[in-house]
Protein backbone atom coordinates (compact mmCIF):
# COMPACT_ATOMS: atom_id res chain seq x y z
CA UNK A 1 0.00 0.00 0.00
CA UNK A 2 2.82 2.76 1.17
CA UNK A 3 4.22 1.70 -2.68
CA UNK A 4 1.30 2.31 -4.33
CA UNK A 5 0.55 5.86 -2.53
CA UNK A 6 3.94 7.01 -3.46
CA UNK A 7 3.69 5.78 -7.18
CA UNK A 8 0.29 7.57 -7.34
CA UNK A 9 2.18 10.49 -6.23
CA UNK A 10 4.75 10.60 -8.52
CA UNK A 11 1.88 9.99 -11.16
CA UNK A 12 0.54 13.44 -9.61
CA UNK A 13 3.59 15.56 -10.06
CA UNK A 14 4.37 14.49 -13.08
CA UNK A 15 1.01 15.50 -14.89
CA UNK A 16 1.67 18.43 -12.89
CA UNK A 17 5.17 18.97 -14.23
CA UNK A 18 6.75 19.07 -11.17
CA UNK A 19 9.31 16.41 -10.77
CA UNK A 20 11.48 14.76 -12.77
CA UNK A 21 10.31 12.58 -15.52
CA UNK A 22 11.20 9.07 -16.26
CA UNK A 23 15.02 8.18 -16.00
CA UNK A 24 16.09 11.78 -14.80
CA UNK A 25 16.83 13.61 -11.45
CA UNK A 26 17.44 16.99 -9.99
CA UNK A 27 20.57 16.96 -8.70
CA UNK A 28 23.09 19.79 -7.10
CA UNK A 29 25.79 20.36 -9.36
CA UNK A 30 28.50 23.00 -8.26
CA UNK A 31 30.14 23.49 -11.54
CA UNK A 32 29.68 23.42 -15.04
CA UNK A 33 32.45 22.60 -18.30
CA UNK A 34 31.96 25.11 -21.37
CA UNK A 35 33.21 23.73 -24.68
CA UNK A 36 32.32 24.99 -28.06
CA UNK A 37 30.46 22.95 -30.80
CA UNK A 38 33.74 21.92 -32.09
CA UNK A 39 34.48 20.41 -28.96
CA UNK A 40 37.05 22.92 -27.24
CA UNK A 41 37.08 24.01 -23.88
CA UNK A 42 36.22 26.95 -22.65
CA UNK A 43 35.87 27.46 -19.18
CA UNK A 44 34.84 26.37 -15.75
CA UNK A 45 31.46 27.93 -14.09
CA UNK A 46 31.04 27.69 -10.47
CA UNK A 47 27.28 27.12 -9.55
CA UNK A 48 27.47 27.55 -5.57
CA UNK A 49 25.01 29.89 -4.23
CA UNK A 50 26.54 30.81 -1.17
CA UNK A 51 29.74 31.67 0.23
CA UNK A 52 30.28 28.61 2.36
CA UNK A 53 29.80 26.73 -0.64
CA UNK A 54 26.93 24.22 1.02
CA UNK A 55 24.19 24.92 -1.75
CA UNK A 56 24.83 24.77 -5.66
CA UNK A 57 22.22 25.22 -8.53
CA UNK A 58 20.21 21.92 -9.02
CA UNK A 59 20.00 20.63 -12.87
CA UNK A 60 17.99 17.74 -14.34
CA UNK A 61 20.34 15.26 -15.22
CA UNK A 62 20.03 11.33 -15.63
CA UNK A 63 19.22 9.10 -12.95
CA UNK A 64 22.23 8.00 -11.21
CA UNK A 65 23.67 4.79 -11.17
CA UNK A 66 23.97 2.30 -8.49
CA UNK A 67 27.37 2.09 -7.22
CA UNK A 68 29.25 -0.30 -4.96
CA UNK A 69 33.25 -0.70 -4.91
CA UNK A 70 32.90 -0.71 -9.15
CA UNK A 71 33.93 1.93 -11.34
CA UNK A 72 30.77 2.59 -12.71
CA UNK A 73 29.89 5.87 -14.29
CA UNK A 74 27.20 8.50 -14.54
CA UNK A 75 26.38 9.62 -18.02
CA UNK A 76 26.83 13.29 -19.04
CA UNK A 77 27.74 13.99 -15.31
CA UNK A 78 29.64 12.97 -12.64
CA UNK A 79 31.93 13.71 -9.51
CA UNK A 80 35.31 14.86 -10.01
CA UNK A 81 36.87 11.56 -9.75
CA UNK A 82 35.19 10.50 -13.00
CA UNK A 83 35.68 13.65 -14.99
CA UNK A 84 39.15 15.65 -14.00
CA UNK A 85 41.15 12.91 -11.39
CA UNK A 86 41.25 9.59 -12.47
CA UNK A 87 42.56 8.36 -15.84
CA UNK A 88 40.48 4.46 -15.40
CA UNK A 89 37.25 6.43 -14.36
CA UNK A 90 37.34 9.56 -16.85
CA UNK A 91 38.06 6.32 -19.28
CA UNK A 92 34.73 4.42 -18.18
CA UNK A 93 32.65 7.57 -18.07
CA UNK A 94 33.91 7.97 -21.56
CA UNK A 95 33.11 4.45 -22.94
CA UNK A 96 29.30 5.36 -21.50
CA UNK A 97 29.39 7.91 -23.09
CA UNK A 98 29.93 6.41 -26.47
CA UNK A 99 27.48 3.71 -25.93
CA UNK A 100 24.98 6.39 -25.56
CA UNK A 101 26.14 7.91 -28.69
CA UNK A 102 24.84 4.72 -30.75
CA UNK A 103 21.39 5.65 -29.02
CA UNK A 104 21.10 9.49 -30.08
CA UNK A 105 22.27 10.89 -32.74
CA UNK A 106 23.48 14.82 -30.96
CA UNK A 107 25.93 17.10 -32.40
CA UNK A 108 26.89 18.08 -28.71
CA UNK A 109 27.53 14.58 -27.54
CA UNK A 110 30.26 13.89 -30.36
CA UNK A 111 31.72 17.89 -29.12
CA UNK A 112 31.62 16.24 -25.89
CA UNK A 113 33.56 13.35 -26.72
CA UNK A 114 35.77 15.36 -28.53
CA UNK A 115 36.76 17.26 -25.66
CA UNK A 116 37.43 14.03 -23.33
CA UNK A 117 39.24 12.51 -25.78
CA UNK A 118 41.58 15.44 -26.06
CA UNK A 119 41.58 14.57 -22.00
CA UNK A 120 40.02 18.08 -21.56
CA UNK A 121 42.52 20.16 -23.43
CA UNK A 122 43.28 23.42 -21.62
CA UNK A 123 41.17 23.05 -18.54
CA UNK A 124 44.21 22.77 -16.32
CA UNK A 125 44.62 25.95 -17.15
CA UNK A 126 41.73 27.62 -15.87
CA UNK A 127 41.48 28.99 -12.55
CA UNK A 128 39.12 26.99 -11.01
CA UNK A 129 40.85 23.70 -12.05
CA UNK A 130 42.83 23.94 -9.18
CA UNK A 131 40.16 24.77 -6.68
CA UNK A 132 38.11 21.81 -7.63
CA UNK A 133 40.29 19.64 -7.34
CA UNK A 134 41.45 20.59 -3.81
CA UNK A 135 37.89 19.62 -2.83
CA UNK A 136 37.45 16.96 -0.26
CA UNK A 137 34.15 15.74 -1.65
CA UNK A 138 34.65 15.63 -5.20
CA UNK A 139 32.13 18.24 -6.30
CA UNK A 140 29.71 16.93 -9.16
CA UNK A 141 29.99 18.64 -12.99
CA UNK A 142 28.47 18.79 -15.79
CA UNK A 143 28.56 20.09 -19.45
CA UNK A 144 27.34 22.45 -21.18
CA UNK A 145 27.77 24.24 -25.05
CA UNK A 146 28.86 27.83 -25.57
CA UNK A 147 26.11 28.74 -27.69
CA UNK A 148 23.22 26.79 -25.41
CA UNK A 149 21.15 28.53 -22.62
CA UNK A 150 20.79 25.03 -20.80
CA UNK A 151 23.36 21.80 -20.17
CA UNK A 152 23.94 19.17 -22.87
CA UNK A 153 21.56 16.53 -20.47
CA UNK A 154 18.53 18.49 -21.22
CA UNK A 155 18.88 18.66 -25.22
CA UNK A 156 15.75 17.67 -26.90
CA UNK A 157 17.38 14.81 -28.76
CA UNK A 158 19.17 13.62 -25.67
CA UNK A 159 16.30 13.63 -23.71
CA UNK A 160 13.68 11.86 -25.85
CA UNK A 161 16.39 8.84 -26.47
CA UNK A 162 16.29 8.61 -23.04
CA UNK A 163 12.63 8.41 -22.44
CA UNK A 164 12.17 5.68 -25.30
CA UNK A 165 14.14 3.12 -22.98
CA UNK A 166 14.48 5.50 -19.35
CA UNK A 167 14.71 2.07 -17.00
CA UNK A 168 16.82 -0.24 -19.24
CA UNK A 169 19.93 1.38 -20.65
CA UNK A 170 21.77 1.84 -17.74
CA UNK A 171 21.25 -1.33 -16.84
CA UNK A 172 22.21 -3.17 -20.04
CA UNK A 173 25.84 -1.05 -19.51
CA UNK A 174 26.44 -3.05 -16.57
CA UNK A 175 24.61 -6.22 -17.58
CA UNK A 176 24.09 -7.24 -21.18
CA UNK A 177 21.59 -10.38 -20.03
CA UNK A 178 17.77 -9.86 -20.84
CA UNK A 179 15.65 -8.47 -18.63
CA UNK A 180 13.20 -10.61 -16.32
CA UNK A 181 9.41 -9.40 -17.22
CA UNK A 182 6.41 -10.11 -14.37
CA UNK A 183 4.19 -8.99 -13.28
CA UNK A 184 4.42 -5.78 -10.72
CA UNK A 185 2.93 -5.74 -7.30
CA UNK A 186 3.02 -2.16 -6.95
CA UNK A 187 0.66 -0.97 -10.38
CA UNK A 188 -0.61 -4.47 -11.57
CA UNK A 189 0.98 -4.56 -14.99
CA UNK A 190 3.55 -6.67 -16.40
CA UNK A 191 6.56 -5.30 -17.11
CA UNK A 192 10.05 -5.56 -16.85
CA UNK A 193 11.24 -6.18 -13.30
CA UNK A 194 14.07 -4.07 -10.95
CA UNK A 195 16.68 -6.60 -9.41
CA UNK A 196 17.83 -3.59 -7.60
CA UNK A 197 15.57 -0.72 -6.44
CA UNK A 198 17.12 3.63 -7.06
CA UNK A 199 19.02 4.79 -3.56
CA UNK A 200 16.54 6.68 -1.16
CA UNK A 201 18.88 10.00 0.32
CA UNK A 202 17.57 11.93 3.28
CA UNK A 203 16.48 10.32 6.07
CA UNK A 204 18.31 10.40 8.96
CA UNK A 205 21.23 8.50 10.63
CA UNK A 206 21.42 5.94 7.53
CA UNK A 207 24.39 5.09 6.65
CA UNK A 208 26.03 7.74 4.15
CA UNK A 209 22.25 9.32 4.42
CA UNK A 210 21.66 6.89 2.13
CA UNK A 211 19.52 3.26 1.80
CA UNK A 212 16.75 1.16 0.51
CA UNK A 213 13.50 0.57 1.89
CA UNK A 214 12.80 -2.95 -0.85
CA UNK A 215 15.89 -4.74 -1.28
CA UNK A 216 17.89 -8.47 -0.86
CA UNK A 217 21.12 -9.42 0.15
CA UNK A 218 22.84 -10.79 -3.15
CA UNK A 219 24.18 -14.71 -3.07
CA UNK A 220 22.42 -15.46 -0.21
CA UNK A 221 20.59 -18.45 -0.32
CA UNK A 222 18.49 -17.69 2.73
CA UNK A 223 17.17 -14.78 1.45
CA UNK A 224 15.90 -16.82 -2.35
CA UNK A 225 12.74 -17.59 -3.07
CA UNK A 226 12.40 -20.65 -5.78
CA UNK A 227 15.45 -19.86 -7.30
CA UNK A 228 14.90 -15.80 -7.80
CA UNK A 229 17.17 -13.60 -6.80
CA UNK A 230 17.82 -10.03 -5.07
CA UNK A 231 14.84 -7.76 -6.36
CA UNK A 232 12.68 -10.50 -8.21
CA UNK A 233 12.31 -12.33 -4.85
CA UNK A 234 9.24 -9.19 -4.82
CA UNK A 235 8.41 -7.99 -8.53
CA UNK A 236 8.41 -4.47 -8.51
CA UNK A 237 8.48 -2.87 -12.27
CA UNK A 238 11.75 -0.70 -13.09
CA UNK A 239 8.82 2.08 -13.79
CA UNK A 240 7.34 1.65 -10.22
CA UNK A 241 10.60 1.61 -8.52
CA UNK A 242 11.91 4.52 -10.34
CA UNK A 243 8.57 6.45 -9.56
CA UNK A 244 7.95 5.29 -5.59
CA UNK A 245 12.02 6.66 -4.86
CA UNK A 246 11.82 9.62 -7.22
CA UNK A 247 8.43 10.73 -5.17
CA UNK A 248 10.07 9.70 -1.92
CA UNK A 249 13.39 11.49 -2.71
CA UNK A 250 11.58 14.39 -4.00
CA UNK A 251 9.70 15.14 -0.92
CA UNK A 252 12.79 14.42 1.18
CA UNK A 253 14.89 17.11 -0.57
CA UNK A 254 15.47 20.58 1.07
CA UNK A 255 13.65 21.73 -1.48
CA UNK A 256 10.01 20.61 -0.70
CA UNK A 257 8.04 21.56 2.80
CA UNK A 258 7.04 17.75 3.08
CA UNK A 259 9.47 16.05 5.57
CA UNK A 260 10.16 16.72 9.23
CA UNK A 261 12.89 14.90 11.44
CA UNK A 262 11.99 13.84 14.42
CA UNK A 263 15.39 12.68 16.62
CA UNK A 264 16.12 9.79 14.77
CA UNK A 265 12.66 9.74 12.84
CA UNK A 266 12.34 11.35 9.32
CA UNK A 267 8.61 12.23 8.80
CA UNK A 268 6.93 12.65 5.20
CA UNK A 269 3.17 13.74 3.82
CA UNK A 270 1.55 13.93 0.73
CA UNK A 271 -1.75 13.96 0.03
CA UNK A 272 -4.30 12.53 -3.20
CA UNK A 273 -4.51 16.21 -4.26
CA UNK A 274 -2.64 19.34 -3.43
CA UNK A 275 -4.26 21.20 -0.60
CA UNK A 276 -4.04 23.61 1.94
CA UNK A 277 -2.86 20.85 4.72
CA UNK A 278 -0.44 18.90 2.43
CA UNK A 279 1.31 22.89 1.82
CA UNK A 280 2.12 23.91 5.40
CA UNK A 281 -0.76 22.84 7.57
CA UNK A 282 0.23 19.49 8.30
CA UNK A 283 4.06 20.77 9.27
CA UNK A 284 2.07 22.36 12.37
CA UNK A 285 1.82 19.34 14.00
CA UNK A 286 5.81 19.58 14.55
CA UNK A 287 6.15 23.34 15.04
CA UNK A 288 8.24 24.40 17.99
CA UNK A 289 9.25 27.50 17.51
CA UNK A 290 10.56 28.45 21.36
CA UNK A 291 13.14 26.25 20.50
CA UNK A 292 14.71 27.81 17.18
CA UNK A 293 16.82 30.31 16.38
CA UNK A 294 16.97 33.04 13.15
CA UNK A 295 15.29 31.36 9.98
CA UNK A 296 14.12 28.56 11.46
CA UNK A 297 12.07 30.08 14.07
CA UNK A 298 10.72 32.07 11.34
CA UNK A 299 9.63 28.94 9.34
CA UNK A 300 8.61 27.91 12.61
CA UNK A 301 6.35 30.71 13.40
CA UNK A 302 5.12 30.79 9.41
CA UNK A 303 3.99 27.16 9.99
CA UNK A 304 2.47 28.56 13.20
CA UNK A 305 0.29 31.12 11.75
CA UNK A 306 -0.69 28.03 9.40
CA UNK A 307 -1.58 25.88 12.08
CA UNK A 308 -4.30 28.69 13.74
CA UNK A 309 -5.96 29.06 10.26
CA UNK A 310 -6.51 25.38 10.27
CA UNK A 311 -8.00 25.31 13.83
CA UNK A 312 -9.69 28.71 13.77
CA UNK A 313 -11.29 27.64 10.04
CA UNK A 314 -14.76 26.65 11.28
CA UNK A 315 -15.31 29.90 13.69
CA UNK A 316 -13.98 32.56 11.04
CA UNK A 317 -16.20 31.10 8.01
CA UNK A 318 -13.23 30.47 6.06
CA UNK A 319 -14.08 26.99 4.35
CA UNK A 320 -12.61 24.48 6.56
CA UNK A 321 -10.85 21.39 5.81
CA UNK A 322 -13.17 19.42 6.79
CA UNK A 323 -14.61 19.05 3.72
CA UNK A 324 -12.18 17.50 1.82
CA UNK A 325 -12.69 13.41 1.39
CA UNK A 326 -9.60 13.13 -0.51
CA UNK A 327 -6.54 10.84 1.09
CA UNK A 328 -3.73 11.90 3.05
CA UNK A 329 -0.81 9.83 3.82
CA UNK A 330 2.01 10.06 6.13
CA UNK A 331 5.15 7.90 6.51
CA UNK A 332 7.81 7.59 9.51
CA UNK A 333 11.11 6.30 8.27
CA UNK A 334 13.87 5.32 10.63
CA UNK A 335 17.68 3.95 9.87
CA UNK A 336 18.52 0.28 10.39
CA UNK A 337 21.58 -1.75 9.66
CA UNK A 338 20.65 -3.31 6.57
CA UNK A 339 17.63 -1.21 5.21
CA UNK A 340 15.20 1.67 6.03
CA UNK A 341 12.69 0.61 8.48
CA UNK A 342 9.09 1.61 8.46
CA UNK A 343 8.23 3.21 11.86
CA UNK A 344 4.77 4.20 11.75
CA UNK A 345 2.53 4.82 8.19
CA UNK A 346 -1.13 7.00 8.38
CA UNK A 347 -3.72 7.01 5.97
CA UNK A 348 -6.79 8.61 6.15
CA UNK A 349 -8.76 11.67 4.32
CA UNK A 350 -8.11 15.29 4.47
CA UNK A 351 -11.00 15.83 6.39
CA UNK A 352 -10.12 13.57 8.80
CA UNK A 353 -6.51 14.04 8.96
CA UNK A 354 -7.71 18.49 9.88
CA UNK A 355 -9.75 17.17 12.27
CA UNK A 356 -6.67 14.81 14.16
CA UNK A 357 -5.07 17.62 14.44
CA UNK A 358 -7.80 20.27 15.32
CA UNK A 359 -8.49 17.65 18.29
CA UNK A 360 -4.99 16.72 19.29
CA UNK A 361 -4.41 20.49 19.89
CA UNK A 362 -7.42 21.48 21.46
CA UNK A 363 -7.17 18.72 23.81
CA UNK A 364 -3.54 19.65 25.02
CA UNK A 365 -3.73 23.16 24.25
CA UNK A 366 -2.53 25.90 27.79
CA UNK A 367 -2.93 29.09 28.22
CA UNK A 368 0.19 30.63 27.90
CA UNK A 369 1.68 34.15 27.46
CA UNK A 370 1.48 35.78 24.35
CA UNK A 371 5.23 35.39 23.06
CA UNK A 372 4.77 31.28 23.60
CA UNK A 373 2.68 29.46 21.40
CA UNK A 374 0.30 27.82 23.86
CA UNK A 375 0.67 24.60 21.42
CA UNK A 376 2.12 21.64 22.56
CA UNK A 377 3.23 20.04 19.58
CA UNK A 378 4.58 16.69 18.96
CA UNK A 379 8.49 17.46 18.55
CA UNK A 380 7.61 19.69 21.84
CA UNK A 381 6.24 16.87 24.05
CA UNK A 382 8.93 14.26 23.03
CA UNK A 383 11.54 17.13 23.70
CA UNK A 384 10.19 17.27 27.40
CA UNK A 385 11.08 13.39 27.52
CA UNK A 386 14.70 13.81 26.57
CA UNK A 387 17.80 14.48 28.38
CA UNK A 388 18.41 18.16 28.38
CA UNK A 389 15.41 18.28 26.33
CA UNK A 390 17.71 17.88 23.45
CA UNK A 391 16.33 16.11 20.26
CA UNK A 392 18.87 13.69 20.24
CA UNK A 393 18.16 12.41 23.06
CA UNK A 394 14.40 11.51 22.19
CA UNK A 395 14.19 7.56 22.50
CA UNK A 396 13.61 6.72 18.98
CA UNK A 397 10.55 4.42 19.09
CA UNK A 398 8.52 7.27 21.50
CA UNK A 399 8.03 9.14 18.40
CA UNK A 400 5.99 6.32 16.45
CA UNK A 401 4.00 5.70 19.65
CA UNK A 402 3.11 9.20 20.56
CA UNK A 403 1.92 9.51 16.45
CA UNK A 404 -0.54 7.06 17.20
CA UNK A 405 -2.27 9.57 19.33
CA UNK A 406 -2.69 11.69 16.65
CA UNK A 407 -4.25 9.19 14.26
CA UNK A 408 -6.65 8.35 16.95
CA UNK A 409 -4.97 4.88 17.67
CA UNK A 410 -4.37 5.29 21.21
CA UNK A 411 -4.32 8.17 24.11
CA UNK A 412 -1.66 9.63 25.99
CA UNK A 413 -1.90 7.76 29.02
CA UNK A 414 -1.16 4.40 27.21
CA UNK A 415 1.54 5.79 25.79
CA UNK A 416 3.09 6.93 29.17
CA UNK A 417 2.22 3.50 30.55
CA UNK A 418 4.05 1.76 27.76
CA UNK A 419 7.12 4.52 27.57
CA UNK A 420 7.81 3.53 31.80
CA UNK A 421 7.44 -0.08 30.92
Amino acid sequence: MILQRLNQYYERKLAEEDIAPPGYEYREIPYLIILTNKGAFVRFESQYLDEKRKRSRRYLVPKSVERSSNTNPNLLWDNAKYILKEPDKQAAFLVRLKSFRAYCDDDALDALIRLLGNNGDGWQKDPLYSEIIAEKNDPALTFKLDNDSDIICVRRRIMDSRFTNPYDFDEQFDNPSLPVDGFCIVDGNNASIAKIHPTITGVRETNQNRGNIVSFNKDKGAFDSFGKQQGFNAPISKKAAFAYTTALNTMLSSERRQRMYVGDTTIVFWGEKGSKLEEDGFLGLFTDPEHEKGRQKEAELQRLESLRFLLESPKSGKRPLDEETTGFYVLGLGPNSARISIRFWYEGSVAQTAANLRQYFQDLQIVKPEFESGFLSLKRLLRSTAVREEEKNIVPELSSRLFQVFAGKTNLQNVRLSREN
